[in-house]
């Protein structure tokens, strides 16, 4: 099978990463960690997701699989033209539990 990356350097990320940090920022609103993920297909956001390991006790829930799982066949059927974008807000100064020192 041919694959050829489409090339993302002429692609302005700007909008889609200002996206993941909206949802970022709804993640950390809510209690989570601040951490925000979109799909893009095509230049269109087909699917967005945040943290959510508080609220669904679950800790798999990280914002790219809730963003892959909300896209559904989607994201299988733009293959190979999707991205997957992430980010994440500045999370604060936390001491690890068990640190070491």
């Amino acid at each position: 099978m041919d694959f050829i990356a489409p090339d993302i350097s002429q692609i302005d990320l700007i909008p889609f990463m200002q996206a993941a940090l909206m949802e970022a920022d709804l993640a950390g609103q809510a209690g989570e960690l601040p951490i925000g993920a979109v799909v893009v297909i095509d230049g269109e956001i087909i699917a967005r997701g945040r943290a959510s390991h508080k609220t669904l006790r679950n800790q798999i829930r990280h914002a790219e699989i809730n963003a892959l799982l909300d896209g559904g066949g989607a994201v299988v059927d733009g293959l190979p033209a999707r991205y997957l974008i992430y980010q994440r807000r500045a999370l604060p100064d936390v001491p690890r539990r068990g640190g070491h020192g």
